[in-house]
């Protein structure tokens, strides 16, 4: 667990998960950004990466999430244990 987008990208970094589930809005750094910079880590790493977000909703924001930055999965909150 992380508490910021820098934290996010230090335990990504270390542990190597296979599946990281981020907030759009994380302190310091959005988590968008933070799966951008994991995309562009190594080759040889390929987590799935979701991002759950209440405020950019809109086909238009999940396309530029996937397309530019590399996510996966797109959640609008509020998400069930179901969506996950």
């Amino acid at each position: 667990m992380a508490v910021n987008g820098f934290d996010a990208i230090r335990v990504a970094e270390r542990l190597r998960p296979d599946v990281i589930l981020l907030d759009g809005l994380l302190p310091e750094m959005h988590g968008f950004e933070v799966a951008r910079y994991l995309r562009r880590l190594s080759a040889d790493y390929k987590p799935r990466i979701a991002i759950v977000t209440a405020i950019y909703k809109g086909i238009r924001y999940e396309n530029e999430a996937k397309l530019t930055y590399g996510v996966d999965e797109y959640l609008l909150k509020p998400v069930t244990s179901e969506q996950l």
